[in-house]
């Protein structure tokens, strides 16, 4: 046993991390061919390949943006809705929030979980803004911090701020670090650190190295010194600090997952039929999802007829309210 400690199990691939070099990768890192789909990866882990001076990029697709794609196609059929887009929905519709608030959000990318649907009861979001923390904050770690959140919005007078100064900062979700960019800016504003310094002080606080975290730390106090703040003040905030930046949701992130989230709800509140057979489409050949997507129309009070060699396309259709399966 001793022999295979620390011996690695086997290589894989990323599914989506890109390698970007300024020439042949072959000159910054070993690389691999992978047997099976001939593509050539870099040998090296993630936290070696920025030091080597490469570029490591996520590219990730989203399968929502296919079902909105097909919802749109559907919804164009209809009088009235030709020219139809998602991406210019009004973005305070009431019977999209009230479909949020009654945490009717399964099929809702990002909030359809059953814990997530009782935390939309709970807080009764009523803007984006709203629906982007809430996003943020339903992560392992922060998860802890919805309460305070939630008490927060209904009961303004339980907010609590690690200084008065950082109102403006932390007052959007009521007290609450909830992205980096906050903790950030938090940096910025009492230790005096530039937005490049403060997000190296957010890196060390994320990667949790005990004698690094203790150098900025220093650092911080210095610079909260010199704005006039007290030493141990200073050092209460840093470690207010600590677990946030460990955990902190990257705000655009976030922002841009939400609008697409309530873009999605919009369609579900307004265009129930064409939002279940997108839904359907999307998953058609998962035996598992079908079934799902068919009771939580008919739970809607759509019916859904079947495959008709009159009326059926070859994805799943909308014909008189009714959603009609597809022949594929």
């Amino acid at each position: 046993c001793f022999k295979l400690e620390d011996i690695n199990r086997n290589t894989s691939l990323h599914a989506s991390g890109i390698v970007i070099g300024r020439s042949q990768l072959p000159e910054w890192t070993p690389v691999y061919k992978d047997g099976k789909t001939g593509k050539v990866a870099s040998q090296y882990t993630m936290d070696i390949i920025e030091p080597c001076g490469l570029v490591k990029m996520d590219y990730l697709g989203l399968k929502t943006l296919t079902l909105i794609k097909y919802a749109e196609r559907l919804i164009r059929k209809r009088k009235g809705f030709e020219d139809f887009k998602a991406d210019e929905v009004s973005e305070s519709d009431e019977k999209t929030f009230d479909l949020f608030c009654a945490g009717q959000s399964s099929a809702i990318f990002q909030f359809e979980s059953p814990g997530m649907q009782k935390i939309l009861k709970q807080a009764q979001p009523r803007c984006i803004e709203e629906l982007v923390a809430l996003n943020a904050l339903y992560r392992p770690g922060p998860l802890a911090y919805i309460p305070q959140y939630i008490e927060g919005k209904w009961h303004p007078e339980s907010i609590h701020y690690p200084d008065p100064c950082l109102e403006d900062i932390l007052k959007e979700t009521y007290g609450v670090m909830v992205y980096q960019e906050q903790v950030m800016q938090v940096a910025q504003k009492i230790a005096g650190f530039s937005l490049g310094e403060a997000d190296m002080l957010r890196r060390a606080m994320g990667k949790k190295k005990k004698e690094v975290l203790m150098a900025k730390k220093e650092e911080f106090i210095q610079g909260a010194v010199k704005n006039g703040f007290s030493a141990d003040h200073a050092g209460d905030i840093f470690e207010i600090m600590v677990p946030f930046a460990g955990y902190g949701f990257n705000k655009s992130h976030a922002a841009a997952y939400s609008v697409v989230a309530y873009r999605t709800g919009y369609l579900k509140a307004h265009f129930p039929a064409e939002f279940i057979a997108a839904n359907l489409t999307n998953e058609i050949t998962s035996t598992d999802k079908l079934p799902v997507y068919i009771a939580e129309g008919r739970n809607m009070g759509i019916a859904i007829d079947p495959p008709d060699i009159n009326r059926s396309d070859k994805v799943f259709d909308v014909v008189e309210g009714n959603r009609v399966y597809g022949l594929l």
